[in-house]
């Protein structure tokens, strides 16, 4: 093998370790956030190919969005029926934010 193509194999961001909050799976497939190629998505997310559940990774709101929904690292917010904590809040463009998020896991759900 090349020495390029051993990096770029490090560098992809599917090598990157996910697994489902429900059920621990590790078999996911990643949709990345973008507007050119094979997707024309907003978010960023991965789905679980054993049971299907989506678990966002980043969430785009606009800056009115932000406020009313008062998004701020720390803060725990709902998303399609599942928990996150948001991990950092990102101003991509004149009306833009990405919000990082991660789930929230099922012992700390169970603590609120």
């Amino acid at each position: 093998m090349r020495q390029w193509e051993a990096q770029r194999r490090v560098s992809l961001p599917e090598t990157r370790d996910r697994s489902c909050p429900t059920c621990g799976s590790t078999f996911v497939r990643l949709v990345q956030r973008g507007f050119a190629g094979t997707t024309d998505e907003r978010n960023q997310f991965f789905v679980c190919e054993e049971c299907g559940q989506v678990t966002y990774e980043i969430i785009s709101r606009s800056r009115r969005e932000l406020r009313m929904g008062r998004l701020e690292p720390g803060r725990r917010i709902k998303h399609e029926g599942l928990e996150y904590i948001v991990t950092r809040v990102l101003k991509a463009g004149i009306d833009e934010s990405l919000v990082y998020v991660k789930p929230v896991g099922q012992d700390e759900g169970r603590r609120r």
